[in-house]
């Protein structure tokens, strides 16, 4: 399988120096021994998402944010991204006025963001995460938001952003970072500014639909 590679910004249709792990992403498969894991991921395909209303991270930092996406005018509530399969990382649900991001393997919920829904916008002026997932990194924990929206909500293809404190790794960790936290979407990631960045839809996976809103 092909190997991770750098992508010089003049070279690729995103403007941004990138690492290309689409070779890695195709050739790989997401899996666990833990038989814990396997039935809370099994359990969390018939989760509605209500769980978590009204709820937070367990240890979160809360920052402002100036998140703006389209909106067509009207969603429902409830799931707006399910995992397929344990190559998805994330499930995504709306209610009320928030967002709330969690892990497809273990339920652990690791964003909330809220959301101010207009005619045509969706702004998103505060965002609470765990401080685990984003090792203080309050700039890439707002980007990660952004991506997932944008890749997993809107189906778009769209660089993710690398935590800072990987810059000077080697790209076999970055890729290995890359598939844990974004599994199959995470297929360009990026130490630039990705928040601004878009893209064309891709086929969803296995015929998934695209998210709602």
């Amino acid at each position: 399988m092909p190997e991770p590679k750098w992508v010089d910004s003049s070279k690729n249709q995103f403007g941004v120096p990138l690492l290309d792990l689409r070779g890695s992403v195709f050739g790989s498969t997401a899996w666990t021994t833990k038989k814990d894991i396997v039935e809370s991921f099994s359990r969390m395909r018939r989760v509605d998402g209500t769980e978590y209303v009204n709820k937070l991270p367990e240890d979160y930092v809360e920052f402002d944010s100036d998140l703006s996406f389209a909106y067509s005018g009207a969603h429902d509530e409830g799931p707006v991204f399910k995992a397929q399969a344990m190559e998805d990382k994330w499930d995504m649900y709306v209610y009320g006025e928030r967002l709330y991001m969690v892990r497809s393997w273990t339920g652990t919920l690791c964003f909330v963001a809220k959301c101010e829904f207009k005619s045509n916008r969706v702004e998103i002026h505060r965002i609470f995460t765990e401080k685990r997932i984003i090792s203080g990194d309050l700039q890439y924990a707002g980007r990660v938001v952004d991506f997932l929206i944008k890749s997993h909500m809107s189906n778009m293809v769209v660089p993710h952003p690398l935590p800072a404190r990987l810059k000077d790794g080697p790209v076999g960790e970055i890729a290995a970072h890359s598939f844990e936290m974004f599994g199959r979407r995470g297929l360009f990631g990026s130490f630039d500014e990705t928040i601004g960045i878009l893209g064309q839809q891709a086929a969803a996976p296995d015929g998934q639909e695209a998210g709602r809103g």
